[in-house]
């Protein structure tokens, strides 16, 4: 099976919002597909320098023994704990509404709420 992650830094946890930088990484991918895809990219514009040293910083984290290692810790960790607070707050939020249901949200701050129409609402529409 053919696999493609892909990495937007104005998506990541950090909030780095209107950064334009992000990769992409293949596993198993047909080696022709590969040659389009580079053929592909080649023709387009590169992200910014700043956009460029933003996306090393999110692939290339201080390591513990950096002098940056703790603080970038404590605010990577304030960070997450934070999105994920909201996370559930937005799940609470929305079951406590009769006729909705809403999985915990995971991995993004995106909630898909399902909204659950009485019988007769759904005989009336008809």
């Amino acid at each position: 099976m053919e696999l493609a992650s892909f990495h937007s830094v104005s998506k990541g946890y950090m909030g780095e919002c209107g950064m334009r930088g992000g990769y992409v990484e293949f596993f198993n991918l047909d080696p022709e597909v590969f040659v389009l895809f580079k053929k592909m990219i080649s023709a387009k514009l590169c992200s910014t320098v700043l956009g460029q040293v933003v996306m090393d910083c999110v692939v290339n984290p201080p390591k513990p023994g950096d002098p940056s290692y703790d603080l970038w810790l404590k605010e990577k960790t304030a960070v997450l704990d934070s999105l994920k607070q909201r996370a559930t707050l937005v799940k609470q939020a929305y079951s406590s509404i009769e006729g909705i249901l809403c999985n915990e949200v995971q991995g993004a701050m995106y909630a898909f709420p399902q909204i659950q129409l009485p019988p007769r609402a759904i005989e009336k529409a008809r």
